[in-house]
């Protein structure tokens, strides 16, 4: 029996939008969470994902939203209820009932604890957890269900704007890795600079945890860049560029059995 559900991820720079059937990933979007982003435009870009899969709005069973917009959370909240639409707030109201061991619950982001729900569901053991965002961040997850911690990182694309930013000088490279290890011109100095910087500083990171808490963690990649940079890091690893939209309807799941 169908049971459709829409999941809404909206981050720092982009919103993610997941359709799923029950346990089942139908489709996605994205689209910018900037200011240009309003009711209007994310109302239009679900019209479009259902269509484009033949379900109709009305058959949505719930709508399940994480977000670190406050205004946008409320854009998007009420064309959903308008349209009869159940709409489930994922956020530190909920952490505690989940099947995780959250530390400052006050203080962790839903789209940490959403990957970490994902995790432990999907691929039960020790993991770490690497999201490429506008932040980079780092879980480390027991099988257990545990959350050790979080390291955050200026994501690479943000870094590659914040240096452009600060010095007005130094010219806006694109999200490209040289294959020398020395940059022959400006940009390539930059990319590898940032870039492979980026990737020297996970796998160090990687390698501590690992050796801290005496584990050989497993890997998973997820986030927009993550396919993109996931083969430099040379540490194997799963690839779900979609773990948080898996973890907010594995929520949904978790109370309507």
């Amino acid at each position: 029996m169908s049971m459709y559900v829409l999941a809404i991820d909206i981050g720092n720079s982009s919103a993610a939008i997941g359709l799923f059937n029950r346990d089942i990933l139908i489709g996605t979007t994205i689209l910018p969470s900037n200011t240009n982003c309003n009711s209007q435009s994310f109302m239009d870009r679900i019209s479009r994902l259902t269509e484009k899969h033949n379900i109709e709005i009305s058959n949505l069973e719930v709508s399940i939203l994480s977000s670190v917009h406050p205004h946008l959370s409320d854009d998007i909240c009420l064309p959903l209820k308008e349209r009869g639409i159940p709409l489930i707030l994922f956020d530190r109201t909920v952490f505690s009932h989940l099947p995780l061991d959250i530390p400052k619950e006050d203080e962790i982001g839903s789209d940490i604890v959403a990957n970490a729900l994902a995790a432990h569901h999907y691929y039960p053991g020790d993991r770490i957890i690497i999201d490429f965002g506008t932040a980079t961040t780092i879980t480390g997850l027991k099988a257990s269900g545990q959350i050790l911690g979080v390291n955050i990182s200026l994501g690479i694309k943000a870094s590659l704007q914040s240096l452009n930013h600060r010095i007005p000088l130094l010219p806006k490279a694109p999200l490209h890795i040289p294959n020398q290890s020395l940059g022959y011109d400006t940009i390539s100095a930059i990319q590898n600079g940032v870039i492979k910087g980026n990737i020297g500083l996970i796998r160090h990171l990687i390698d501590v945890i690992r050796t801290e808490y005496n584990s050989e963690f497993k890997l998973i990649y997820t986030g927009g860049l993550s396919a993109f940079i996931a083969p430099y890091i040379e540490y194997p690893g799963i690839l779900d560029r979609h773990l948080a939209l898996k973890g907010l309807n594995q929520y949904v799941h978790f109370i309507h059995p």
